[in-house]
């Protein structure tokens, strides 16, 4: 089994890669946060990946992913969530993993709301996940990870679903939030006020 890739940086689009390694070209799917941080073309690159074997004889297809958080979601999600195969896998971190604490939040709360409104999980895929996630996410470790505490306050929540619901994409949300942990006292809709200033 492969655990890593590393080589030359042949090709890169949002969806997916290929990698050189010594001279066969390996291509490699991944989230949206790895393309994010990838180097230059040509440039030297490695990452973790999974090997995913298709059930109807279609080959090995490889998932890739520049940090060992974002592998491990991946995992759990394809492990622990029923009728997810690597796919959905992806798709389903593709929606998470920006926001890492405050899903595990809203699994931990049970918040299918939240789960629908901020991370576009419909309400039976929302049920399914929180069933299937119960006690398995490290929210403290993600937290600490991301330096992102303040967002398993309420008010903080639904400022985030707020400024998500007004167009911005999480990143961005997220972002702007984070300059005002200081507020945590404020109403939502002061801390959404104070957040568009700085968006």
């Amino acid at each position: 089994m492969i655990a890593y890739l590393r080589g030359k940086l042949a090709k890169k689009q949002p969806r997916n890669i290929i990698i050189d390694v010594h001279g066969a070209g390996y291509e490699v799917y991944i989230p949206s946060s790895t393309y994010e941080n990838l180097p230059a073309e040509d440039e030297e690159v490695k990452l973790d990946v999974i090997e995913s074997t298709s059930l109807y004889g279609g080959g090995v297809t490889f998932y890739g992913f520049l940090t060992e958080r974002e592998k491990e979601i991946f995992l759990l999600l394809k492990e622990a969530v029923p009728g997810t195969g690597a796919k959905k896998a992806l798709e389903y971190l593709e929606k998470i993993v920006k926001a890492l604490p405050e899903f595990a939040e809203a699994v931990r709360k049970k918040d299918k709301n939240l789960l629908d409104k901020v991370f576009g999980f419909r309400a039976k895929t929302a049920e399914k996940l929180i069933a299937s996630l119960q006690g398995k996410i490290n929210l403290e470790r993600l937290e600490t990870e991301n330096g992102a505490e303040i967002y398993s306050r309420n008010n903080f929540e639904e400022a985030l679903a707020g400024l998500v619901s007004l167009g911005y994409s999480q990143f961005e949300a997220r972002a702007a939030l984070k300059k005002l942990e200081s507020r945590e006292e404020n109403s939502v809709e002061e801390i959404i006020r104070l957040a568009l200033r700085c968006l």
